[in-house]
């Protein structure tokens, strides 16, 4: 397949855009109410990432399942109960549940 020049470029910008959006999300704050989250037994970083969306924790599951897995962290969060609570980035949160 044959690209012109423009969508070559177009292609070569595209993992530094997703990067970006990446940067962004991980170290953008976001505002989490009170909230407890438990972490079962078993739990990937997929339904550790749900969990985390559906209490409001962290507004991407990508974006955390991203931050696991460059991180080299997927393996090594922690089972439990855990208090969500202020201003918190996604490297806050994954501090937070991490052994």
């Amino acid at each position: 397949m044959n690209m012109s020049g423009g969508w070559k470029k177009l292609w070569m910008l595209l993992p530094l855009l997703l990067v970006a959006m990446v940067w962004l999300e991980v170290t953008g704050e976001q505002r989490v109410a009170a909230v407890d989250v438990v972490i079962k037994p078993g739990s990937g970083s997929s339904q550790i990432a749900n969990a985390l969306q559906s209490a409001g924790v962290i507004d991407s599951k990508l974006a955390f399942k991203l931050l696991t897995r460059v991180t080299g962290k997927s393996a090594s969060l922690k089972v439990g109960l855990y208090h969500f609570e202020g201003n918190l980035s996604l490297w806050d949160v994954l501090k937070k549940i991490e052994r």
